[in-house]
């Protein structure tokens, strides 16, 4: 993600339809993974499928979302969006530009933005804000965030433990 996002800044500034090309093309392959893997998730195990398909839809982040659904209906979205720019006085063509460049730049920030959700967490500071940065970030995000994390701590040779699990012999119904 953070390559992804590396590289399309690079081709902003170099060859800009290029990047936008490579944008769409980025997007698309994003938005054809989750509808895969999301409905055959949700077909294989339906059980859980009825009490956690809003968290299935939800996994790449609101965000994420909204960009794959402009990327594949991007004639429904584009009056809306301009509608919306125009609302923050974003709808120059420099705004418009600036805001394609924050989009570039979501791809690795999203991950930044989930894993504050889970320092968060983790500090005991608001559950609500905590929740939110994990929908508006994305599980996805979160998840590659802390493999990110979990390479920079290995590769610091800080300790890692696991908690022990006191075994009583007995089991609660």
């Amino acid at each position: 993600m953070i390559l992804s996002s590396l590289s399309l800044v690079v081709l902003y500034f170099v060859d800009f339809p290029l990047s936008w090309a490579t944008f769409k093309q980025l997007w698309i392959i994003n938005a054809v993974s989750f509808t895969f893997i999301t409905s055959y998730c949700l077909m294989i195990d339906t059980e859980t499928a009825r009490r956690a398909w809003k968290e299935a839809i939800v996994f790449p982040g609101a965000v994420s979302l909204l960009i794959i659904l402009y990327t594949v209906f991007p004639k429904l979205f584009r009056e809306l969006i301009f509608a919306v720019l125009s609302v923050a006085r974003l709808d120059s063509p420099l705004g418009v530009r600036s805001v394609i460049f924050l989009a570039y730049v979501w791809v690795a920030g999203c991950m930044a933005v989930a894993y504050l959700g889970k320092v968060f967490e983790a500090r005991g500071l608001s559950r609500a804000l905590s929740r939110l940065m994990v929908y508006v970030g994305g599980y996805g995000p979160l998840l590659c965030a802390v493999t990110f994390a979990s390479y920079g701590y290995e590769m610091r040779g800080a300790e890692m433990k696991w908690d022990k699990t006191e075994k009583t012999g007995k089991v609660a119904a």
